[in-house]
């Protein structure tokens, strides 16, 4: 009894110390059930404890022992050997053994001690399963079967002696003594003895793994010591030798070559704060995590995280509002650690949010920058909110079955800004949403330099001292020399990687114009048509590449406007977002110079090949003659030509022109004189003139004093959709009126017709920019139009009353 009790109270202990494993539970709950039985029966030890006990309890007691000693024993043996004992054929057996149990405490004892032998029989087929499942186990050469097998076979040739062989549980003979007791001690100690076995192989596969993983550690952080110092006496030789350069050859160096000089240092100097922190972690042996520290900017980290989120929102109506200023005081944090808190924080809420929105709030308050980030959500209950920061809490288990997640999330989170110093902290309402609040330390400034409490960013400092020794400039666009062969616009905020990529593109026989913000990039934009490729930081102040990016989708398409994306955050859900709002390419940071001239080239061949094909299209387009115009024209000439040979001889005159300028197959320039699309507009002018006579009334008011060079195709459609579906769509005619004039610095272009005007469905695809079925239709127009100086046509039309279309081309 003693060491049965024993047994038990140890196996429940480590169960409760190690609740993954419930074989502990099991056979602890066997041991109480055999010492109860030792009690009960034999001797009948609880007489001498108890002497008042009734009856009718011992009989109870033996009963139940009986059945849940059996029922215990087959859960026991299928959490031991899951794979060779079926759960299908385990579930019944577990429920007759409780519905046995059932009995004892819903019938007398006079009704449910005559089922025994039913019992008897049911263990039995158990018993026969058990070593079925046993034998199995050992051909499959499972850990501890051959002993599993030997207490099985003690225990049931025990219990068979008991069932089969006594007819008289309370006669004492020494032959028919019973003698089960004796064979469930012999299995408890067998099996007190596999388990023993199994958890010192565990505890020895973990001492094993222990070593192995520390010592790998060990390696780790010796490779990790050793290589950052080897890599510092070259990263100083490069400071020194271009600090040397610097300052001995000042004179003799231009400006670009300083320039670069100084992004060498800067980049050096990165370098060797890079190894440091190396070294750093390298001597952390607690597990702690490092952070790097800068002074960052809220606001557009904010935005590409909300450009994310507005990704991979779906179809869940949900709106993200950004709340935060562009001048929003800037923090110290670890930038990657900060946009991970942010991630983690709005991924929350849009996990808990089906509608409503999802908002991003900051304000100073003394010292200490507080970001909250609101949503409409389910809301957290009030005994919740402390859990809630709690790893793998999910504030219930209703939430996390139909939610899902691990409840890793927010532990984190609040870990990661606790590493920064500051507190995390959230409120609630249940079916209105919540509030999680974080606090970060705001940058100071200083003379108008930013420090990490009180000690300026290494890198920085480096950065602005080098600078100013070098006279670099400081206005935000860097325009290198022109005449190149293509035109490329770079937008980021770190000045040090808008020189780098100057630098690169330059090489590269481009002309590159470099800004700071996204906004800037806008106005590059809008001021030079003939940019040729847009390569945009992913994180900048006021507007993201992102949003950047879907700006110029607005306005361009992505042959015609190619976008490369660079940014230091490379998971998928980056490069999805990315290409989501039209980018071409994606690139992380920092770039390798090989690989960015190899992309920036590829995206340039494309937009080329993808030009000249359009320029293909374009003469092959102008090559086009309409059949019925072509058989109108002729029978307007034969039917002149019986009457005045000399007019027949000028329209045959006037279509060779036409055809002359529409058959240019050659014709792949952007632009052409102005006079040439003339030449093809008055050709054709005359013979629709010629063919309907007095009806058609043909006002040409334009000043031949202008030479300016405008796209193909732009007037000549215009003039003749104004003859067919304006002027002679009328029964009696009507008047085509071309106006072209110089005014201040743009050239005017106006086409008016009095006929029935242009249909408001077709006005409405021209300010979509649909794309129609013809070729060169007033919609191809707008865009080209659009494309080359960033307005298109102006149409103004009244029905029954004509139309009004003004091009408007500056002379610049």
């Amino acid at each position: 009894m003693g060491s049965t009790l024993m047994m038990g109270m140890y196996h429940i202990v480590i169960y409760m110390l190690r609740r993954t494993d419930r074989s502990a539970l099991y056979f602890g709950l066997i041991c109480f059930i055999v010492l109860i039985r030792i009690l009960s029966l034999k001797e009948i030890f609880l007489l001498h404890l108890f002497p008042s006990i009734h009856i009718r309890l011992l009989i109870f007691l033996e009963y139940m022992t009986y059945y849940g000693g059996i029922t215990t024993t087959t859960l026991f043996i299928r959490e031991l050997y899951p794979e060779e004992f079926s759960r299908k054929i385990i579930r019944p057996m577990v429920w007759i053994g409780c519905g046995f149990m059932l009995t004892i405490l819903v019938f007398p004892v006079e009704r449910y001690t005559q089922w025994t032998n039913i019992f008897h029989c049911f263990v039995l087929i158990s018993c026969m399963y058990y070593l079925y499942g046993l034998v199995i186990a050992l051909r499959r050469k499972r850990s501890g079967a051959r002993l599993q097998i030997t207490g099985a076979v003690i225990l049931i040739a025990t219990m068979l002696h008991d069932i089969l062989l006594l007819q008289d549980p309370y006669t004492y003979y020494w032959i028919g003594k019973p003698i089960f007791q004796w064979g469930m001690f012999a299995l408890i100690f067998i099996e007190a003895a596999e388990l023993a076995r199994r958890f010192s192989h565990a505890f020895r596969t973990i001492e094993m793994m222990s070593e192995k993983l520390i010592a790998m550690d060990r390696l780790k952080d010796e490779f990790l010591a050793n290589t950052s110092h080897e890599l510092k006496t070259p990263i100083h030789g490069i400071i020194n030798l271009s600090q040397s350069v610097l300052e001995g050859a000042s004179n003799r160096l231009n400006h670009v070559e300083k320039e670069n000089m100084v992004t060498i240092v800067s980049i050096a100097r990165r370098l060797t704060n890079l190894i440091n922190d190396i070294l750093d972690f390298s001597k952390l042996k607690n597990g702690e995590l490092v952070l790097r520290t800068n002074v960052v900017g809220l606001q557009p980290l904010v935005s590409v995280v909300l450009e994310m989120f507005r990704h991979l929102a779906g179809d869940k109506q949900v709106r993200f509002v950004d709340e935060l200023s562009v001048d929003v005081p800037r923090v110290i944090a670890d930038e990657d650690r900060l946009m991970q808190i942010m991630y983690n924080l709005i991924g929350n809420a849009l996990k808990f949010t089906a509608e409503g929105e999802i908002r991003i709030t900051a304000r100073d308050r003394e010292g200490w920058l507080e970001i909250s980030v609101h949503d409409t959500g389910i809301g957290i209950p009030p005994d919740k909110l402390e859990e809630i920061f709690e790893s793998f809490d999910q504030g219930g288990t209703t939430t996390a079955v139909e939610y899902g997640g691990t409840g890793l999330g927010l532990s984190v989170t609040k870990r990661l800004v606790e590493l920064h110093g500051g507190k995390i902290g959230v409120s609630s309402e249940v079916g209105k949403g919540s509030i999680f609040t974080f606090t970060l330390p705001v940058a100071i400034g200083v003379n108008g330099q930013s420090v990490e409490h009180g000690a300026i960013v290494e890198s920085t400092r480096g950065l602005i001292e080098l600078a100013a020794g070098a006279e670099v400039s400081s206005g935000e666009t860097l325009i290198s020399n022109g005449g190149r062969a293509c035109t490329i616009l770079v937008a980021d905020d770190d000045r040090v990687n808008r020189q780098v990529l100057t630098t690169l593109l330059s090489s590269d026989n481009c002309s590159v114009i470099a800004v700071s913000d996204g906004t800037k990039a806008l106005e590059a934009l809008e001021r030079n048509h003939q940019i040729d490729l847009a390569v945009l930081d992913l994180m900048m102040p006021g507007m993201s590449g992102y949003e950047v990016c879907r700006r110029i989708r607005e306005r361009y398409s992505l042959s015609e406007l190619p976008v490369l994306l660079l940014t230091s955050k490379n998971r998928t859900e980056d490069r999805l977002a990315a290409f989501e709002v039209g980018v071409n390419d994606f690139l992380g940071k920092p770039v390798e110079a090989g690989e960015f001239r190899a992309r920036i080239r590829t995206l340039l061949n494309m937009k080329t090949s993808v030009s000249e094909l359009i320029s293909s299209e374009m003469a092959f387009l102008q090559a086009q003659i309409k059949p019925h115009f072509l058989f109108n024209a002729f029978t307007t000439i034969i039917s002149v030509s019986y009457s005045d040979i000399g007019k027949a001889r000028d329209l045959l005159g006037d279509l060779s022109e036409y055809l002359r300028g529409s058959f240019d197959f050659h014709n792949r320039e952007r632009l052409v004189s102005i006079h040439k699309e003339l030449e093809l507009v008055e050709s054709y002018l005359k013979i629709e003139k010629a063919r309907f006579g007095g009806q058609l009334q043909i006002i040409l008011d334009v000043d031949h004093r202008i030479h300016h060079q405008i796209p193909p195709l732009i007037i000549q459609p215009i003039v003749e959709n104004a003859v067919r579906h304006g002027a002679m769509s009328q029964p009696d005619g009507g008047t085509i009126h071309l106006s072209i004039k110089a005014e201040e610095e743009e050239v005017v272009i106006i086409v008016t017709d009095d006929g029935p005007g242009i249909p408001e469905a077709l006005l409405a695809a021209v300010r979509e920019k649909r794309q129609g079925s013809r070729g060169v239709g007033l919609i191809n127009i707008e865009r080209r139009l659009r494309n080359s100086y960033g307005s298109g046509l102006e149409i103004r039309s009244v029905p029954e009353s004509g139309t009004k279309v003004t091009i408007r081309i500056p002379m610049r």
